[in-house]
């Protein structure tokens, strides 16, 4: 008897063939009546590249006793793919130990996770496409929570250098602890713009860089997003120009 239950589904033997299913179950594998799918094996209508993972699945169900939260894709006779969550346990049965599994449609659910998934490698690219330098620095511990591809570029460093770093490593000793006041200063939203600051590279040389600091939360810790723009080119052509206009009134 089709058992009427909105959750999918069935009871297997311990070869893994179907004895029973309700109707949600026949419908998500694909077929159309019970008697389609009486007596055989899930994994005919499991895709081929989960056919062998499913089939273990089933063997060691019935050597645990049961499976949690196995995703499997199931397809259709018209080469629609469903992907599939299943829980099972072993029954203990007139006929025998049998697999009791509840079956579930992710579908909605997969292409959310690809929606998400899509959205932050594009995000991603951005945040390695930009010509600034990203930091986000914790505002309690002053360390580095994260850094972008430009930033690492700008300083010499790798990432996982620079997130063992903190302020004190990136801009030379005597202005440390200028640019520790304004780091406070920017973190309690009374500065956000610092004109040519200098930052030291893991080679020991200087460049100058605008900073722009923003408070937000990050891993649901108060932190500062600060974006750096190089701009020792820019200072040293200035320094020239002025060279020059001060030789011209000489």
């Amino acid at each position: 008897t089709v058992a009427l239950c909105e959750v999918p589904r069935t009871l297997l033997d311990e070869q893994g063939r179907l004895v029973d299913a309700n109707a949600e179950y026949v419908r998500i594998s694909g077929h159309n009546t019970l008697q389609d799918i009486l007596g055989r094996s899930v994994v005919e209508w499991t895709a081929p590249h989960d056919a062998e993972r499913n089939a273990q699945e089933v063997k060691r169900c019935l050597e645990q006793g049961r499976v949690q939260r196995l995703e499997v894709d199931y397809v259709h006779a018209d080469g629609t793919v469903m992907p599939i969550e299943i829980n099972a346990n072993i029954v203990e049965t007139r006929q025998g130990r049998r697999i009791l599994s509840l079956c579930r449609d992710i579908t909605k659910r997969k292409q959310a996770d690809e929606v998400m998934r899509q959205t932050l490698d594009q995000l991603a690219a951005i945040y390695d496409g930009m010509i600034e330098g990203l930091l986000i620095t914790d505002i309690e511990t002053k360390r580095f929570v994260r850094v972008n591809a430009p930033f690492c570029r700008m300083l010499g460093y790798s990432e996982e250098e620079l997130l063992a770093k903190a302020i004190k490593d990136i801009h030379p000793a005597e202005e440390v602890p200028n640019d520790e006041r304004r780091f406070q200063a920017a973190a309690e939203g009374r500065v956000s713009f610092n004109e040519e600051r200098p930052v030291l590279r893991k080679d020991g040389s200087i460049f100058y860089a605008d900073i722009t600091g923003h408070r937000i939360f990050y891993d649901e810790r108060p932190c500062l997003l600060a974006l750096f723009r190089d701009v020792t080119e820019r200072r040293q052509a200035e320094a020239k120009l002025k060279a020059e206009q001060n030789a011209l009134r000489r």
